[in-house]
């Protein structure tokens, strides 16, 4: 972090909850602090306590919500009240003279919470949205810190470190685009057909932003899953699904390498950790260690739902 962030990141911790009463740093300085302080995940409970430990469930009517800056500008993932996830791939953050951070999208609504206690850990939702009406007058606590992007080789851009470029984030991973890319196994491509649309398919997924993790997985489209389900044997004989979580990436010549531990169902626990290698060549990606070669796709059906 450059030093001006930081030196304001500080201010932004020793004020305390009287934040709104000290003379505000820099305005870019002072937005990038902020934005750092709330990166990470929140949670309101309806009683207004905290569970002993953040892993356990929330009690009735808590909702969380997450947020990343690093990459997207303002990625905001929202579980709501009744259970529903909301992803907003990215807004523009934006500080007012009041405490008030606000994630506006494209379409020019936003969410709004004032940060003014920020160094006690708590925000507050204020005026905003229709869509997310309901976050106003809410005290949410952090409840989860980014997760470490040290082993992900970074790049420096602005007051940010990225890590990779830019465009290593818009070809390869999902969590930052309104289109984000999968990539299909070419063993399912028909003739005549777009396999980017093919009913049948397999894909694997990359998701580089997190901010609480990174992951990858290797699913079945949702058609592919009902026929499996049924019994019914496909044309195409699928790979079995699965799930990592991503512990580095490095770009290379051709495309990446990215190491990743694969989480055993039912529980998600820790299993080996290999190097995959991806060439990638225009909208096409090999993996050698599976002899297998992907489509990027950003368009088509294909399930949103974490394999059993």
């Amino acid at each position: 972090m450059p030093r001006s962030a930081a030196l304001s990141l500080c201010i932004l911790l020793a004020a305390g909850p009287a934040l709104a009463n000290a003379p505000p740093p820099p305005e870019a300085a002072y937005a990038t602090a902020v934005s750092d302080g709330m990166t990470g995940g929140w949670r309101f409970e309806a009683d207004g306590k905290m569970p002993p430990a953040c892993d356990q469930p929330m009690g009735e009517g808590g909702q969380t919500i997450t947020f990343e800056f690093v990459y997207s500008g303002g990625r905001v993932t929202w579980t709501t009240q009744g259970g529903d996830d909301v992803v907003i791939p990215k807004t523009a953050f934006a500080m007012d003279g009041e405490g008030t951070a606000r994630l506006t999208m494209p379409d020019g609504t936003s969410l709004a919470f004032n940060v003014a206690d920020l160094s006690a850990k708590t925000m507050v939702g204020v005026e905003m949205a229709d869509i997310a009406a309901d976050l106003k007058g809410k005290t949410f606590r952090k409840c989860y810190e980014a997760a470490d992007r040290s082993a992900i080789k970074p790049e420096h851009y602005g007051v940010y470190a990225h890590p990779l470029g830019l465009d290593d984030y818009d070809y390869l991973s999902q969590g930052g685009s309104w289109t984000p890319p999968r990539f299909v196994d070419t063993r399912f491509e028909t003739k005549g057909t777009d396999l980017c649309k093919t009913p049948d398919a397999q894909y694997v997924f990359f998701d580089l932003v997190g901010p609480l993790g990174f992951s990858m997985g290797r699913w079945n489209s949702g058609a592919l899953a009902e026929k499996l389900a049924v019994g019914e044997k496909p044309a195409v004989a699928p790979d079995e699904v699965a799930n990592w979580t991503i512990e580095g990436v490095t770009a290379t010549d051709q495309g990446w390498a990215i190491t990743a531990t694969e989480l055993i169902p039912p529980n998600g626990s820790r299993g080996d950790t290999t190097t995959f290698t991806l060439l990638a060549k225009d909208d096409v990606v090999t993996i050698p260690e599976w002899k297998r070669t992907y489509r990027r796709c950003t368009e088509g059906e294909e399930t949103t739902e974490v394999p059993e």
